[in-house]
């Protein structure tokens, strides 16, 4: 219990960005016509900040429903790449329980577990702690992100958004002051990621921006700089 409750007090950076980012993606689900279920089954089953987004700004479009697993799909297989880092440590757990814990990781999740502490890899119960609050929080943003899209003014729903971008780079700025290496690949996934949205779309900047930043990370920062 004392390493659970850990993990999960290492997740409230994640729960605080993750309740207003729900509460804006829940808004953004009743808009475009779905249910109360509907929302919050996907916030369960799902579980995947910018897909469920994407999702329901294609579905209030009328978009075909394999044209969104597909472009849900595609957006997320950065996953596998997490997963594997992740199980990676986990290597002594059995296979179904790892299974369970590699549904809860996202960006968020992944970038506290391998930015704390070295102490505490490989422990399955903290990381359970971490994603366990993580998406038991994201639940609730989409419950209340429901309830209350009808109430408050869309100007102030739509501003919740900027949660994620805050929250994110406060997760990533101790990180960066203790290895000075990782601000090459960090921007340059921003500043390519910023262009081709500027002049594409924003999922294209956010794939390309990725897949640029992790090119130039494995080519510019070597194991011995991450130690």
């Amino acid at each position: 219990m004392k390493r659970f409750l850990k993990g999960l007090k290492q997740s409230v950076p994640i729960m605080l960005g993750y309740v207003p980012i729900a509460i804006a993606y829940a808004s953004m689900a009743r808009q475009a016509g779905l249910s109360f279920g509907e929302t919050v089954s996907m916030s369960v089953f799902v579980y995947t900040g910018a897909g469920q987004m994407s999702a329901a700004g294609m579905i209030a479009k009328g978009i075909g429903m394999f044209a969104i697993v597909m472009t849900v799909f595609i957006m997320n297989l950065r996953h596998i790449i997490m997963s594997t880092v992740v199980m990676e440590d986990l290597r002594h757990v059995p296979w179904w329980k790892r299974c369970i814990l590699a549904f809860g990781i996202t960006d968020e999740v992944f970038a506290v577990y391998t930015t704390e502490d070295q102490d505490r890899k490989g422990n399955a119960t903290v990381f359970l702690g971490i994603m366990l609050g993580a998406w038991l929080s994201w639940i609730i943003g989409s419950v209340i992100g429901y309830e209350v899209a009808g109430i408050l003014p869309p100007s102030l729903m739509a501003s919740f958004g900027v949660a994620l971008y805050a929250m994110f780079i406060a997760l990533l700025m101790p990180a960066l002051r203790k290895l000075k290496k990782l601000w090459i690949p960090v921007l340059s996934a921003a500043v390519s990621g910023c262009l081709i949205s500027q002049f594409v779309s924003a999922n294209a900047g956010l794939i390309a921006g990725s897949l640029i930043g992790a090119c130039i990370g494995t080519f510019f920062v070597s194991e011995e700089d991450l130690s």
